[in-house]
């Protein structure tokens, strides 16, 4: 689980402990993969965010926080779940199998800029509660290594 201070809106070592999270403990997305992570909002320290459980919820990921450019990824209300209300636990759904995302992420460790908002139930402005980095990486290549001069290549 990710733990989000709504206030500055970044993710945050732990639900106690509100220093900045680490490069290293990031969410790391890959191409052509889907991760279902979760995320409680904080307001302090050990102090979650009520929720109503009608409330939604988008995520959206970009290379820049300006939007003018073809999104990453964007995620709307069927990809992001209210999961324990009481405790401001959300549920979100990245889906990387877009075509920006895989012309975009060339390079291992592609520092990309996350975006969960919420609509309040009842309300039409959504307010984001996370605007942070994590990180992308391209899709795991496989390769084949080459037979040895020596040694005669068969078909399998």
């Amino acid at each position: 689980m990710f733990y989000v201070n709504i206030n500055t809106q970044l993710l945050v070592t732990s639900a106690t402990d509100f220093s900045p999270l680490p490069k290293n403990f990031r969410p790391k997305l890959r191409l052509a993969d889907s991760y279902a992570l979760q995320f409680q909002l904080l307001t302090a320290p050990d102090t979650p965010l009520a929720l109503n459980a009608a409330d939604l919820f988008y995520v959206a990921g970009d290379l820049n926080f300006i939007h003018t450019d073809e999104l990453l990824f964007l995620g709307e209300t069927a990809d992001c779940s209210v999961i324990d209300a009481l405790n401001g636990i959300i549920e979100v759904t990245f889906n990387t199998e877009t075509p920006a995302f895989s012309s975009k992420i060339t390079r291992e460790n592609t520092e990309i800029f996350l975006e969960i908002g919420r609509y309040v139930a009842g309300s039409a402005r959504s307010r984001a509660v996370l605007l942070d980095r994590c990180y992308a990486m391209p899709c795991r290549a496989y390769t084949i290594p080459k037979a040895h001069p020596a040694v005669p290549i068969q078909n399998i």
